[in-house]
């Protein structure tokens, strides 16, 4: 888990959620699994954690890597695949800092075509898997299979 950044008690999640970044921090501090980190720690053998925040501010995502393939599962960097060729840059109301995500998504899909990794997100809809590639401002996702 990454830390959470600064004053992010105050982000209004609207009326559902008041209050919700306090009661996470509270109940997280008391998990003694959970901790902060920097860089990529290996949380598993081939399994690395790569920060993400942006959606929300300690989200993870997961590097696999065995046998010289890598494969990406990139959390909630983007909710849904076609948001990745129709427009990064679109910012979502879920998101709770907006820019944030804007950042991070590109940061990631950056990587993922440098790389060369296959990629899934949390709810893509199927084909779900696949990879990467560069189209001027935007991204191309290819599935496998």
């Amino acid at each position: 888990m990454v830390d959470a950044p600064r004053g992010v008690e105050s982000i209004d999640l609207g009326p559902t959620r008041k209050g919700l970044a306090q009661r996470i921090q509270a109940t997280v501090a008391t998990w003694k699994n959970v901790r902060t980190f920097e860089g990529e720690p290996e949380t598993l053998p081939g399994v690395h954690a790569v920060q993400a925040p942006g959606h929300n501010p300690g989200m993870v995502a997961h590097l696999v890597a065995s046998d010289g393939e890598q494969f990406l599962i990139s959390a909630d960097v983007v909710n849904l695949a076609p948001h990745i060729s129709t427009n990064p840059e679109w910012q979502l109301a879920i998101d709770q800092d907006p820019q944030m995500a804007v950042e991070t998504r590109r940061k990631i899909f950056d990587r993922a075509v440098a790389d060369k990794l296959t990629i899934s997100g949390t709810h893509w809809l199927m084909p779900n898997v696949g990879t990467l590639a560069k189209d001027g401002s935007r991204y191309v996702f290819v599935a496998e299979g």
